[in-house]
């Protein structure tokens, strides 16, 4: 991936944007996330918005995780992906729910 920035990125205040927040596949994780399953969040010191790029797990895993770390900050996606990270995210519930009985 190649970023490239356009203006002033140190110049004048940048906003930080978090792009995707999921979940690392881990052989550990067994009805539930295992630690190193979960997104490094000690390196963010402030966070203005959070962009979902996708719906995958790998890509939408740790939302909620993330979202209650940073409670307020905006997530920015389409429609369609919002719709389906609910279906999603509410399956993910249903099935750890189930395998931790």
């Amino acid at each position: 991936m190649k970023i490239t920035f356009l203006g002033g990125v140190d110049e004048v205040g940048g906003k930080h944007i978090l792009v995707d927040c999921g979940i690392h596949p881990s052989p550990k994780a067994r009805g539930g996330l295992a630690g190193d399953q979960l997104p490094h969040l000690d390196v963010i010191e402030k966070l203005d918005a959070i962009l979902v790029t996708h719906v995958h797990t790998d890509h939408t895993g740790a939302l909620e995780f993330v979202a209650g770390q940073f409670p307020g900050v905006p997530v920015y996606a389409t429609d369609l992906t919002i719709a389906l990270m609910r279906v999603l995210h509410q399956d993910a519930r249903r099935i750890s729910k189930a395998a931790s009985r």
